[in-house]
């Protein structure tokens, strides 16, 4: 969905590339609102761009495994509802890149977690190139297991919250106009 900054990722990757970086980068996840364009776009490169993959259609194990064989994950989402998967990727021992305005890491200490308050493709560059740097990922991997991570009862009762205070916000904007 292109509120999840996939294709702001993909940019900065594909200038990394072209700068003589190689990191790869693999998409998980269905197209989701993707235009055609797009969509032929992914797949040209998964067929072309030996750094790039992008799987369509995985099972929760099998995405379970691409986050467990990789350095990091990247959510950077612009409009997010609790969002989970960040937390999944931590409780899995992997550090992520991050917005600060989703609600589950607004919740958590920036343990294991790189927050690019301005998302940009140089923020996101320098956050992908400081994670290649094997002292800095095992920095962030070792603050992961410092971190007291959500169990389900405390996401619901977090989610619970963000709920009440969301629709408190709303309700609070409309007496106000």
């Amino acid at each position: 969905e292109p509120r999840k900054g996939h294709l702001q990722v993909l940019r900065a990757f594909e200038s990394l590339w072209k700068q003589g970086h190689h990191i790869p980068l693999v998409f998980v996840g269905r197209k989701g609102w993707l235009n055609d364009s797009e969509v032929a776009r992914l797949e040209r490169l998964n067929s072309e761009e030996p750094l790039f993959r992008w799987h369509s259609n995985l099972r929760d194990p099998q995405v379970r495994d691409c986050i467990r064989e990789s350095r990091a994950t990247i959510y950077l989402s612009r409009h997010e509802g609790f969002g989970l998967p960040p937390v999944e990727s931590l409780a899995l021992g992997k550090p992520v890149i991050v917005t600060p305005h989703i609600p589950s890491m607004a919740m958590l200490p920036t343990c294991g977690q790189i927050r690019l308050d301005e998302v940009t493709t140089q923020s996101i560059q320098s956050a992908v190139l400081s994670l290649t740097d094997n002292r800095i990922a095992q920095e962030k991997t070792e603050e992961i297991r410092n971190l007291q991570l959500m169990t389900w009862d405390s996401v619901s009762q977090a989610y619970a919250r963000w709920i009440d205070d969301t629709l408190a916000s709303r309700k609070a904007c409309k007496q106000a106009a």
